[in-house]
């Protein structure tokens, strides 16, 4: 236990000083509106992981179900309120071998759209991070650090931002 609580004081402070050096002054933020986003599919919800393009119009989630969708936002053009969504078939994350994740393998939680359009996706039930191919969505075999196995079970990894040069900052 306190070998976990120095890991997560370290990440913490790690996170913090780089953070810091991220950290510009963007404005105020202004609430727009909400927006009710449903679909039918069999592993949509529990999403946690969400980016967004720099004009605001794309996006990419992630859900507990082992799923990613892409999608477009539809704005209404004086408010810039979301109307609606163009979301294609959410993709299922797999296995390199093609197979689906299930079970605890498919507990995605963060998200981070490297420049080159590489998706990487933190999970809590196994403790990884993984990268996705823009080209093909299947995820590499990864090792994960071993300090991964120290964490807590479904209560780590549960947001995820990169830098440039894909360097990752994470929540535990």
């Amino acid at each position: 236990m306190r070998r976990r609580s120095a890991v997560a004081l370290i990440a913490l402070g790690l996170a913090a000083l780089t953070l810091a050096g991220w950290a510009k002054s963007p404005g105020k933020a202004v609430y727009v509106g909400s927006y009710r986003w449903t679909s039918a599919h069999e592993r949509f919800g529990g999403f946690s992981g969400l980016e967004l393009s720099a004009d605001g119009a794309r996006f990419w989630t992630v859900g507990d179900g082992g799923i990613l969708a892409l999608g477009q936002f539809q704005r209404d053009a004086a408010s810039g309120m979301i109307t609606g969504t163009s979301v294609f078939e959410p993709l299922i994350l797999r296995f390199a071998d093609g197979e689906a994740t299930h079970d605890i393998w498919d507990d995605a939680e963060g998200l981070a759209v490297a420049d080159n359009g590489d998706i990487f996706v933190s999970f809590e039930g196994i403790h990884r991070i993984w990268r996705f191919f823009v080209s093909c969505f299947l995820a590499p075999a990864c090792p994960s650090p071993p300090d991964f196995g120290d964490l807590q079970y479904n209560s780590a990894l549960t947001a995820l931002a990169s830098d440039a040069s894909v360097k990752f900052v994470t929540l535990l």
